[in-house]
């Protein structure tokens, strides 16, 4: 489930393709799931510009792939392994399923920066532990 190394830029790589941004080389770690029947990735998370506050996140979810496993790893890496406060998702406007994706977690929009990319706007959405619904479930809290 880890993609170390070298996978990290796999992975980085195909989140981009699926419109989910490209983070820097070597500013980034990542964590993909790779289907074994299909040879290809479920789904891909790129965290990348982590500070002592937040960190953020570029995410690419295969269409009709159950993400909870990838996402509760992730989830993990954020709020345990680092012991962030929040998540920070930096989102095009035009890629609804990632919003749904963001507010099914529980983030709230934060901002919007207007014409940044030609056709769309980025919208910016928070998420800390307690705000997270699958987090709290992992978590065996309510």
């Amino acid at each position: 489930m880890i993609a170390p190394g070298s996978a990290d830029i796999l992975v980085n790589d195909w989140v981009a393709t699926q419109g989910g941004g490209k983070a820097e080389p070597g500013t980034y770690v990542a964590i993909g799931d790779w289907d074994l029947e299909t040879k290809g990735w479920k789904g891909g998370l790129v965290f990348y510009r982590a500070t002592s506050e937040t960190v953020w996140v570029n995410i690419a979810i295969r269409r009709g792939a159950n993400p909870r496993l990838l996402l509760s790893t992730g989830l993990w890496y954020v709020f345990a392994q680092l012991s962030l406060p929040r998540l920070t998702f930096s989102i095009r406007s035009t890629n609804l399923s990632s919003i749904r994706l963001a507010q099914g977690l529980g983030a709230t929009h934060e901002a919007t920066l207007h014409g940044i990319e030609p056709g769309c706007d980025t919208l910016f959405y928070q998420l800390s532990p307690d705000q997270c619904n699958l987090w709290r479930k992992l978590r065996g809290q309510r």
